[in-house]
């Protein structure tokens, strides 16, 4: 049988990614890279991303049109391209195997940051339950089919999903910033709760300039539950504005990405039992970076592309 897929001719984008070395897109990101936000997945990064991409949007005056295409969130070449000249480059990842099926997996996790180990790095962090609980709803629920098959308590004990993943993704990045570049650890309990003055703090860390109270008081509001809730009923991933919010193919209350905010979720989901044996395996198993309030603060790296 004959494959027509190699008659196809390679679009100039893909021709160019096929045709350039990881190692040296792997040079550009270590010296052209301003900022990077690292996440855990369901610790709050998709609605500070959705935050920051309108706070550039407003700031360097770009078409509201750009905002999907404001970050880089893998090596290839055409995505660096894609980014307006003049914003900051910022790399936007969980480092981790999650979609289309895959099992997460923390696996070259480290080699794939590698190159971003002088860069200031953002990483999010959220109370371990409420991650879990949030977790179980996205491979659940939302995803086309389940990609776990059991009981919140039992998915928090899982050596694929569970706390101890959670645990080893964190301590991974606890060794690979102590000898690093600058790190802003954003709790989401805080940027719940400081919303405004969080957001501020991420986006000078993260290379923005040019902010003003008006800027981050529309981009507190255009994220508001109540908007982003409304942003992922009305989008299909052909036409998402903010990456990856979109209404779920499954019809299933606890399928969207904007299911609930805030903390303490887990209470109504984890017994009790399995709740405080997520707490004291986080407490003792957790590397202390993560355990301080911690911001070291870019000095001369404040880089824009």
């Amino acid at each position: 049988m004959t494959s027509h897929a190699s008659t196809n001719p390679l679009t100039p984008a893909a021709l160019v990614n096929s045709l350039t070395p990881r190692a040296i897109i792997n040079v550009f990101h270590r010296y052209a890279t301003a900022g990077v936000l690292a996440s855990f997945p369901k610790t709050g990064n998709t609605w500070l991303s959705a935050m920051l991409r309108h706070l550039i949007v407003d700031a360097y005056n770009l078409p509201a049109a750009k905002m999907p295409k404001l970050f880089i969130s893998d090596h290839r070449p055409s995505e660096i391209w894609r980014i307006p000249f003049g914003i900051p480059l910022i790399y936007h990842s969980h480092f981790i195997t999650t979609a289309k099926g895959a099992q997460p997996h923390l696996g070259n996790m480290l080699e794939i940051m590698a190159p971003f180990r002088d860069t200031p790095m953002v990483v999010l962090f959220r109370d371990a339950k409420d991650v879990l609980v949030s977790y179980y709803m996205e491979v659940v629920f939302r995803e086309p089919e389940a990609r776990f098959s059991g009981t919140v308590d039992e998915f928090a004990h899982s050596d694929t999903f569970g706390v101890k993943k959670f645990v080893a993704y964190y301590n991974a990045l606890a060794g690979f910033r102590r000898t690093g570049g600058p790190t802003l650890i954003t709790r989401y309990e805080t940027l719940w709760a400081n919303t405004l003055e969080t957001l501020r703090q991420n986006a000078l860390f993260l290379g923005i300039r040019g902010l003003t109270d008006k800027n981050l008081k529309h981009a507190v509001e255009q994220c508001s539950m109540e908007n982003m809730r409304r942003i992922e009923m009305a989008s299909t991933p052909e036409n998402v504005v903010v990456p990856d919010l979109f209404r779920p193919a499954r019809e299933h209350n606890d399928a969207f990405r904007t299911r609930v905010g805030g903390s303490g979720n887990w209470r109504k989901h984890l017994s009790p039992e399995v709740a405080g044996w997520v707490d004291d395996y986080v407490n003792r198993h957790l590397d202390p970076f993560f355990l301080e309030s911690r911001m070291d603060m870019p000095t001369s790296r404040d880089r824009t592309v």
